[in-house]
Parts: structure tokens; C-alpha cells; sequence
């Protein structure tokens, strides 16, 4: 869509003068991909590589955008291995916490980490639910 800016001046107490229109393309910003470290959502994680560190964080991110904006914010998710008989972990924020590390920490090669029901808040104050799976080789 299209928003069409009025620029007036005010000369006076109850005078204006137009100094221009403006015309603007809005578009609605799509939706992020979500990255665990630096794995994009549906990469295979090396187990070596998901041992060996002890900060990773989920994150979502925009790629190919022409224009600068903000980076969105994850909110909440809920992580699981396939092979864990437990309910899933919920996590606040992008980053892991102690409980869903300990139980990264026990994933197996070919094991698939879900991770779902996750709330990213866009620069554009919107809500949305986004899932991922990384499977482990």
C-alpha cells in the first residue's frame, strides 16, 4: 500500500502554508527465520558443535530486506529433543536456560530438537508464532 504525507508550515495564528506531498510505499515485514547460534532453522547441528558451546541463544533474524529495521525479539518458546520422554521445556527470551542445556546436553546423533510455540515480537509491534527443527547429525 501507499500512505500520502501532508507537510504544512504555520505562518500564523490560525494560517498554514503547504510545503509538499509525500508519498510513501508501506509493506508488511514479513516473517524472521529463526537461528539456534548460527544454525538457520532446518540445518543440521553438528552434536560436536552443540557440546562444545556454552552460550547459544535462539534468535530470529530478517535476511534479504533492502532497508534497515530493527532485529525482532524472541519473547518465549518451547524446546524438546525427539527422543526425550518429557514434556517440553519452556523457555523465556532467546536465551537457553539451565534446565534446557541439561537436556541438550544428553541429545543423540540423529535426534531432532523441536522447537515450537515460539513468540517473536516484530519492530512492527506484532506478534507472531514461529517453529523450527534442527536436526542433529
Amino acid at each position: 500500500g501507499t500512505i500520502t504525507v501532508h507537510v504544512d508550515e504555520k505562518i500564523g495564528m490560525n494560517k498554514t502554508r503547504s510545503r509538499g506531498i509525500l508519498r510513501l510505499r508501506v509493506i508488511k515485514l514479513p516473517n524472521p527465520c529463526l537461528y539456534l547460534g548460527y544454525y538457520r532453522n532446518g540445518d543440521t547441528i553438528l552434536l560436536d558443535d552443540l557440546m562444545a558451546k556454552s552460550y547459544i541463544q535462539l534468535k530470529a533474524k530478517y535476511e534479504d530486506l533492502n532497508f534497515d529495521v530493527d532485529e525482532p525479539q524472541v519473547i518465549s518458546y518451547n524446546i524438546i529433543r525427539s527422543e526425550a520422554f518429557q514434556l517440553p521445556i519452556e523457555v523465556q527470551g532467546g536465551k537457553l536456560t539451565d534446565e534446557a542445556k541439561e537436556m541438550l546436553s544428553k541429545a543423540r546423533r540423529d535426534e531432532v530438537i523441536y522447537i515450537d510455540n515460539v513468540k517473536v515480537l516484530l519492530p512492527d509491534e506484532r506478534v507472531v508464532t514461529l517453529n523450527a527443527t534442527f536436526p542433529l547429525k
